[in-house]
């Protein structure tokens, strides 16, 4: 009996991929004519190709990659003993089969733990959590964007993440992001070419004086759920540059784009 139910999962399990990555492919909006190539929409992959590949692993974004996604999401966070590592939670036992706090474990002590959930996880087998420096790897020599949004509250590790952007020559192509207007005022102290966007909520006129406290090359990335073309249009007016997240269905792409916004962060479509 036990055999029997286990391959009825299986048969089940392999139907849904056969759904999930043939029948039902992400929608393309350069294929949906929503934009042209001349002007075309400005895609980020939240937290990588997260529809084909378990989210914030490395599959997921050496798909984003080569599927030509303008940047690539991530989240990053320090363990104990100050390793960069990738992960939205600091507690990981949303997608890893532990539930340890990175902050109070070790890198060494975070590999015994494996991926355990997500798009395409048979297909891509046994998955732990990844590094920032080989996050960053996968950009070198391409046009895809690192995208860098820094959970961990502290910022005695900032310094050395800048160290290691440096050091892979991506300083001018990555970007960093946070909900923490103090953490990015230092990041720009540190690091005045770099590209910072502040996130947040909802779009007020306190958050662009702060955005615009921050200097140039400052954008702010919003919740598209919880703002309107206005609201966006009215950093925009301001001078500040505005992405949006997420953005999920081609009609809204297509409502953004017919507004004049050009730059969205998306889980679900594709260039």
């Amino acid at each position: 009996m036990k055999r029997f139910f286990s391959g009825i999962l299986a048969l089940l399990m392999a139907a849904a991929d056969l759904v999930f990555y043939n029948i039902l492919p992400m929608p393309s909006i350069s294929e949906r004519g929503v934009c042209s190539e001349a002007d075309p929409i400005y895609f980020t992959a939240h937290r990588g190709v997260n529809a084909k590949a378990p989210e914030n692993t490395i599959p997921a974004y050496q798909l984003a990659i080569d599927m030509g996604y303008y940047a690539v999401e991530t989240d990053v966070r320090q363990t104990q003993d100050g390793i960069w590592v990738i992960s939205h939670n600091d507690n990981i036992g949303k997608w890893y089969n532990g539930k340890v706090n990175i902050s109070e474990t070790t890198y060494e002590d975070l590999l015994q733990y494996k991926v355990k959930s997500g798009h395409g996880l048979r297909k891509y087998g046994t998955l732990r959590i990844p590094t920032l420096e080989e996050y960053l790897d996968l950009f070198v020599g391409t046009e895809s964007r690192p995208q860098i949004e820094i959970k961990d509250p502290k910022m005695d590790g900032i310094p050395a993440l800048l160290d290691m952007v440096a050091e892979k020559g991506l300083t001018k192509q990555a970007m960093i992001i946070s909900f923490d207007l103090q953490q990015l005022a230092y990041i720009r102290a540190l690091s005045p070419d770099m590209e910072l966007w502040y996130l947040c909520n909802e779009i007020t006129d306190t958050v662009i004086d702060e955005a615009k406290s921050l200097g140039g090359n400052v954008w702010i990335s919003c919740n598209f759920q919880k703002n309107t073309v206005e609201t966006m249009q009215s950093s925009v007016d301001a001078g500040i540059p505005v992405s949006m997240w997420t953005v999920d269905s081609v009609k809204d792409a297509k409502t953004l784009y017919d507004a004049g916004f050009r730059y969205m962060e998306t889980d679900r479509l594709c260039p």
